[in-house]
């Protein structure tokens, strides 16, 4: 089956600027990486921005960074608890917050962050452009919220525009989500996939694209207890990096960045802390890729700018 959706070709555009500052996958992971995990969660839908967080790191060092990461919740009496931004106000969470995230800075690798200004998506091309894959998703069975979630998925997956450039021969990448609805059929995984190749462009050759598989955690069972607790566990990690952002980003042109808490400001503010990837304080990084809608002044079109980050509590 060779299906496909065509991605938006605004999406195409944004990032063949952005330089990581880095050439391959090995100087994130600071060894001789063959496998690379990619763990990816996004925020809430009811925020400005669409935004999705990718935390990068070698697979053979998922296990260690799990086990120091289970000796401090240990440490804070929830061990069998979940850390997540939802839970940022619990007393024992939060008081294991903030080691637990120095304990992710003291292991190799690196978060990526982008967002994306939900109003482009009502701008007439971009109308015009949805309209057309409608059409194509429909005739393939997707029902109008399996659309919305093909849209997003496409969002989330530009991010191998970039990460793609830094891809060697010899990685395996495994791209690691939440349970999606996107993912709930043979034919939507193939679509999905199919269209990679296409946001990727020459950068995400056959190659590669036969090197990339997607997982999510299994149905819980004696024999995947130990590869279910490293999936949701990491998992926790992108989900704190996507959901404080986008409880945070406003379209607000006086403050980007306003953060609705004291806690999500201590998160920001441990995330950021890391430093980017070309000048990291610690082993892990983070890099942010803000998406905002803007207009040419000659013609008064759309387009997505990149825009700085400021922090403001």
């Amino acid at each position: 089956m060779n299906k496909a959706i065509g991605i938006p070709p605004y999406l195409l555009k944004q990032f063949d600027n952005i330089n990581l500052g880095v050439k391959s996958i090995d100087e994130i992971t600071l060894r001789d990486t063959k496998s690379v995990a990619i763990f990816s969660d996004y925020g809430a839908d009811n925020a400005d921005f669409d935004v999705f967080a990718h935390f990068i790191v070698d697979w053979n060092v998922c296990g260690e960074l799990v086990k120091a990461l289970k000796e401090v919740k240990k440490k804070h009496n929830i061990a069998e608890r979940t850390i997540d931004y939802k839970g940022r106000k619990d007393k024992l969470k939060k008081a294991a917050l903030k080691e637990w995230m120095q304990t992710i800075e003291s292991f190799p690798g690196h978060i990526h962050v982008l967002a994306y200004d939900k109003r482009f998506d009502n701008e007439d091309k971009v109308l015009n452009i949805r309209r057309e894959n409608k059409q194509d998703l429909l005739k393939l069975g997707f029902n109008d919220d399996k659309i919305l979630v093909y849209e997003r998925m496409a969002k989330n997956l530009s991010f191998f525009r970039i990460i793609s450039k830094l891809l060697k021969q010899k990685h395996k990448v495994a791209w690691v989500s939440d349970h999606d609805t996107i993912f709930d059929t043979e034919l939507r995984r193939t679509v999905l996939l199919n269209s990679l190749s296409q946001l990727v462009g020459d950068s995400m050759t056959e190659e590669k694209i036969e090197a990339l598989s997607f997982l999510t955690p299994f149905e819980k069972t004696a024999d995947n207890q130990e590869l279910n607790e490293v999936f949701n566990e990491l998992l926790s990690v992108a989900d704190i990096a996507a959901s404080s952002f986008a409880a945070s980003l406003h379209y607000d042109q006086t403050q980007l960045l306003g953060c609705p808490d004291e806690e999500t400001v201590q998160i920001i503010d441990g995330l950021l802390g890391m430093g980017h990837l070309h000048k990291r304080k610690n082993l892990s990084s983070i890099n942010v890729t803000i998406l905002r809608l803007d207009y040419y002044k000659s013609t008064g079109e759309p387009f997505l700018r990149q825009a700085s980050l400021d922090i403001v509590e």
